[in-house]
């Protein structure tokens, strides 16, 4: 609440006016600072281990779609997980 209350106190003008704009500045506020590079350092120590493939390739898609990997930089850290 300590981030909104300066909004909700009128101290500051809010910066946002639609629905959109309030989860981007949400977002902003309390997302990670570099998406990709948090996805990358992810996808270097996932281990499959005791997860089935299917598992292991979903969790490593989800952390893939973020890191923005070509498909030769993603299938060796695919292997290496494995």
């Amino acid at each position: 609440m300590k981030w909104y209350t300066p909004y909700a106190e009128k101290v500051q003008a809010k910066c946002w006016t639609t629905w959109d704009e309030y989860q981007n500045e949400l977002r902003r506020q309390f997302g990670p600072v570099n998406a990709r590079d948090e996805a990358r350092a992810k996808i270097r120590k996932l281990k499959q281990g005791k997860l089935s493939m299917t598992d292991y390739w979903n969790d490593f898609r989800l952390i893939a779609s973020t890191a923005q990997m070509d498909n030769a930089t993603m299938s060796e850290f695919l292997i290496a997980g494995m």
